[in-house]
Parts: C-alpha cells; sequence; structure tokens
C-alpha cells in the first residue's frame, strides 16, 4: 500500500466515505501493529480485544470490513 495523501488509498477505490476497519485480537501489539498501517492509508480503525468487544462495536457502529485473530482465548 503505498501512501496516497490525506484522503487515503480508499479514495482511489471511489469511496466516498472513510471505510471502517474492526481489527479483533488479544494480543495489543498486533491490534497496534495492524492500526498503525490502516491509519495511514486514512481508514477509520475500530480495535477490540475480544469477540464481547468486538460484537458490541458491530451493534453501535457501521463496519465495512472485519479483521480478526480466529484462535483468541
Amino acid at each position: 500500500m503505498g501512501r496516497k495523501g490525506e484522503r487515503g488509498a480508499w479514495a482511489d477505490q471511489g469511496w466516498q466515505v472513510k471505510p471502517t476497519l474492526l481489527v479483533v485480537d488479544d494480543d495489543e501489539s498486533n491490534l497496534e501493529s495492524i492500526e498503525g498501517v490502516f491509519a495511514k492509508e486514512g481508514y477509520e480503525i475500530l480495535l477490540a480485544s475480544g469477540g464481547r468487544d468486538a460484537l458490541e462495536l458491530v451493534r453501535k457502529t457501521r463496519v465495512d470490513v472485519i479483521l480478526t485473530d480466529l484462535i483468541i482465548p
């Protein structure tokens, strides 16, 4: 992913509103790393450390993509 300026790479794909990504992982360092990558591209990022937190966020917020760790205790 190349840096696309203030609007972000998502704007090049025709999106009119920032896409929202929900990242779910029990490892804090993974959350921080993924957040850093996508935030630089201008995406709206939501973070959850587990399934319950993720479900709560999805109930309250429109989410376009969910990235999740498949093995969460």
